[in-house]
């Protein structure tokens, strides 16, 4: 008797699931991306305390490979996208959420609640190396996908999106980033058993302006929330305020896609920086000294045809901080160049070279930290279904 009620019950949730889908309109979709690259590393690159360089194979599939799937019915629509979580030693560890969302057309304009991209993102660079890095932190502007309630109306964005408070450490700092003349440590801003109190949720808006020739979106970007920074209740406020562009233009079978992003306290506000190496921003008489920050891209390709189609591109990023006078500063850049190759409808093998310069870390008083540089040569194989 048990075994036929449990057979019912499953029987009435697939009816009381499919029955309203039949008049949703879905379309599901997928790829599987691999990487076949020689990965070249300087020892700065690899550790401090390495001794030589080293030369690995790539041989694995993108922790980016997906499936998804589209519903539309009437004014509501919804996205679903997953996609291999982690990957090592070439072997797919679980499944990860990359798009939950939920949009309503009221008209004017839409409404959307869910998980997916942040307002401020540039997805222009193609670059494909490192499991499909795109430029991201490296000249590109990024902060993943978000928590998030958006409305559009027509080009306008306007998101409210769940708040970074992560970019602040909760343990005190060690290692000095500097020394006052008198020989005074300066330390990065490491509050102790700091509480975190969040007012409002971080702020996106962007436009885009669109012909059929060219594109360009301005965006700007705000967060602020205030933080303990002692056992005792004092606190001092963190705010982020960031802001940029992009646009593409097209030449016929050519197109320049360009991005430039400023602003104050980056890793504060979520934005992807060097997880080692970053500048913080620093507590200076119970006060956070911003820092500065600036990240920007370029690149060009052409369409030599439907088979094939060339890119090449350039970014950078650069952080720097100045409390009591002791300036620190860190940069790095990356570039490559790849052919897009269609061997068939949906199957693509992308050769590239890539080259990422972590660049150096410059602190007032002390000796210039160079953080070496590593190298991609070979291919990503791509079957999109």
């Amino acid at each position: 008797m048990k075994k036929l009620f449990v057979c019912f019950l499953a029987v009435a949730l697939v009816c009381a699931f499919t029955v309203p889908a039949m008049s949703a309109d879905w379309n599901f979709y997928g790829n599987t991306r691999f990487q076949t690259f020689s990965h070249d590393r300087d020892k700065e690159a690899i550790s401090a305390t390495a001794t030589e360089s080293d030369t690995d194979t790539v041989w694995l599939m993108q922790n980016n490979s997906r499936f998804g799937g589209k519903v539309a019915a009437g004014d509501i629509s919804g996205h679903i996208e997953v996609a291999a979580a982690s990957v090592s030693s070439g072997s797919t560890d679980n499944i990860g959420l990359r798009h939950l969302t939920g949009t309503w057309n009221f008209g004017a304009g839409s409404l959307l609640i869910g998980h997916t991209w942040a307002v401020i993102t540039n997805l222009l660079s193609n670059q494909i190396a490192n499991q499909g890095q795109g430029m991201l932190g490296w000249g590109s502007v990024y902060q993943g996908r978000r928590d998030q309630i958006r409305l559009t109306f027509g080009g306008l964005k306007i998101g409210l999106l769940s708040p970074t408070t992560s970019g602040l450490s909760s343990t005190t700092g060690t290692t000095p980033t500097g020394y006052l003349a008198d020989g005074t440590a300066v330390y990065g801003a490491k509050p102790v058993n700091g509480d975190v109190d969040v007012t409002l949720p971080k702020i996106e808006v962007a436009y885009r302006f669109a012909t059929d020739m060219f594109w360009v979106e301005p965006y700007i970007g705000y967060q602020t929330y205030d933080r303990q920074y002692s056992t005792t209740t004092a606190t001092t406020d963190v705010t982020s305020f960031i802001y940029g562009a992009k646009g593409k233009v097209n030449f016929g079978p050519a197109y320049v896609g360009l991005g430039l992003t400023l602003g104050t306290n980056p890793a504060e506000y979520g934005l992807a920086v060097s997880a080692t190496n970053v500048v913080k921003a620093t507590l200076v008489n119970n006060t956070y000294e911003d820092v500065d920050y600036m990240e920007y891209m370029g690149l060009v390709g052409f369409k030599m045809n439907d088979m094939v189609t060339f890119e090449a591109g350039y970014g950078e990023q650069k952080m720097e901080s100045d409390p009591n006078g002791i300036k620190t500063e860190y940069d790095r850049f990356t570039y490559y160049v790849n052919a897009d190759i269609t061997l068939a409808p949906g199957v693509h093998v992308i050769p590239e070279y890539s080259k990422f310069d972590n660049g150096s870390k410059k602190v007032t008083g002390a000796t210039d930290v160079e953080l070496g540089t590593e190298s991609y040569i070979g291919a990503k194989w791509q079957i999109n279904f």
